[in-house]
């Protein structure tokens, strides 16, 4: 069975839970381009950006999970009360 004795990290198992996503980064040479933009900068602009967004997507697919799990619990406490009025609803049907 499970040994409750065993602990495991909890930074270890949430982030397996998550994916584990980390922004990529790059060492690159100092490089000059035409425009005398250096190259790592605008690496570093980019990396910034998709680190940005990988944690907006991140917050986003957490709230969708929240979003879910709460419109499922609501459901569920109301389920009953639809039911009874469907029931309710058919057999006035069927006496008029």
């Amino acid at each position: 069975m499970i040994d409750l004795k065993v602990r495991s990290s909890p930074t270890a198992h949430q982030s397996a839970a998550r994916g584990a996503v980390e922004p990529h980064t790059t060492a690159s040479t100092s490089q000059q381009d035409g425009a005398g933009h250096s190259e790592p900068a605008r690496e570093s602009r980019q990396n910034t950006q998709k680190s940005f967004l990988v944690v907006a997507l991140i917050k986003i697919v957490n709230f969708y999970n929240d979003l879910t799990v709460f419109l499922w619990r609501v459901g569920e406490l109301h389920m009953l009360k639809l039911v009874n009025l469907t029931l309710i609803f058919v057999v006035l049907y069927q006496v008029g």
